[in-house]
């Protein structure tokens, strides 16, 4: 499904699909939740994460919001609202009005590791082999 929004700008809805990928949201800004709702890319019923403390909260989802790439590189891709803030209001919380007016359209990313590294920690294993654990915090599954 797509969204067309003001001056033909027109970007794929995030749904929640039974069997595929769960969209997730990562904000704690307000503001920004009520405008993906405004704009159709969520509904009310949509998970939110303030804060993404661990992989397996995002792993394999589409994620609405700003990642770390370690992170990024674990979900199933991430959508992101640019904003093109005045210096002046860069560092403080946004209202709807301003999102609105600041926010660019909606650009979705997929971000993969390069390098082998443990999907646990994310500490880098560039010599790993099948079979291998991390000798940082021991996990044993293999890596890709």
């Amino acid at each position: 499904m797509f969204v067309t929004m003001g001056e033909g700008k027109t970007f794929a809805k995030i749904t929640i699909v039974r069997g595929g990928a769960m969209a997730v949201v990562v904000t704690r800004h307000p503001a920004l939740l009520e405008y993906l709702r405004e704009l159709g890319m969520v509904g009310e019923d949509c998970e939110v994460l303030t804060h993404v403390d661990s992989p397996e909260k995002i792993r394999g989802k589409e994620v609405i919001g700003v990642l770390p790439l370690h992170l990024a590189a674990e979900a199933f891709s991430v959508t992101e609202v640019p904003l093109n803030l005045p210096p002046e209001l860069r560092g403080k919380e946004l209202s709807l009005e301003d999102l609105r007016r600041y926010a660019g359209d909606p650009k979705r990313y997929k971000v993969r590791a390069i390098d082998p590294h443990c999907p646990e920690c994310g500490f880098p294993r560039p010599n790993h082999r099948p079979g291998e654990t991390c000798r940082v915090c021991g996990w044993g599954t293999v890596v890709p």
